[in-house]
């Protein structure tokens, strides 16, 4: 099981790299090509925590909003620290703007032995960095779930709802051991269920829609999909200003997601 690394398991890869880069090292799907099913029932369907208002991106009918990037930003950046705490950040942590005032405090305490304290504006500019680099991450792999789901849904990928529930079931025991570490990780993160399920169901239907085009038309085609999928789906992806990133219709090459 592939885990995204935004939420701090696994190596991060986009969709469009997962798709084009395992189709040589030829690593095991969840359960094969060709599913049947609407949606498979399970309850990863739901979008997650934080829906919130004020659309920043749409796609497709799917939006992401300030709500969902305020939701996952702190998740992101306890992950960022530890893989999988068991206890809540300490303040400052997650950074806190526009002032960054508990921030610049955090960062100033855990410089290494035989470093120099930064300054408050050192410290400033080291939070203002993170949390424009968390937020980016962020956009970008909210927009690649969504992408990658139209993907699945264009080539009829389905997860039963066995199917899902066999693999969650397995995943947490991998990654969690048990329901009190798994717990402990929740409220450390201020993840829900639901965020865990959404990340499981994007594993399946990534691996599940590489295995498909792999085993119907081989590896060139699967090369070839990642090549044109990201810019066919770039194009119908719109993206409001400050929260312009590559993935946008509208990114010119200059523009960095705002504060």
């Amino acid at each position: 099981m592939l885990r995204m690394c935004c939420f701090g398991r696994g190596v991060w890869v986009a969709a469009v790299g997962l798709l084009a880069a395992v189709a040589v090292a030829g690593c095991g799907g969840s359960s094969g090509p060709g599913k049947s099913g609407a949606n498979g029932g399970d309850p990863s369907a739901a979008t997650g925590s934080g829906g919130g208002s004020g659309v920043v991106v749409s796609f497709a009918g799917n939006h992401v909003t300030r709500g969902m990037l305020a939701h996952w930003i702190p998740i992101e950046a306890v992950l960022q620290r530890d893989l999988t705490p068991q206890e809540p950040p300490a303040p400052g942590e997650v950074p806190d703007p526009p002032a960054y005032k508990a921030c610049i405090g955090f960062q100033m305490s855990v410089v290494p032995a035989g470093e120099p304290t930064p300054s408050a504006a050192q410290a400033k500019q080291e939070c203002e960095q993170r949390y424009h680099q968390i937020r980016t991450h962020m956009l970008e792999l909210l927009i690649d779930y969504d992408w990658t789901e139209a993907e699945a849904n264009a080539h009829a990928i389905r997860i039963t709802p066995q199917e899902f529930q066999r693999t969650w079931a397995r995943d947490k025991r991998e990654v969690f051991g048990s329901e009190a570490v798994f717990q402990k990780y929740l409220h450390a993160t201020g993840e829900t269920l639901a965020d865990e399920l959404k990340i499981v169901r994007f594993d399946m239907q990534a691996i599940d829609l590489r295995e498909k085009i792999l085993h119907e038309h081989g590896v060139p085609a699967l090369r070839q999909f990642g090549h044109q999928y990201p810019r066919e789906l770039k194009a119908k992806t719109s993206c409001s200003p400050g929260y312009i990133t590559p993935d946008c219709k509208q990114y010119t090459g200059s523009q960095q997601p705002e504060g």
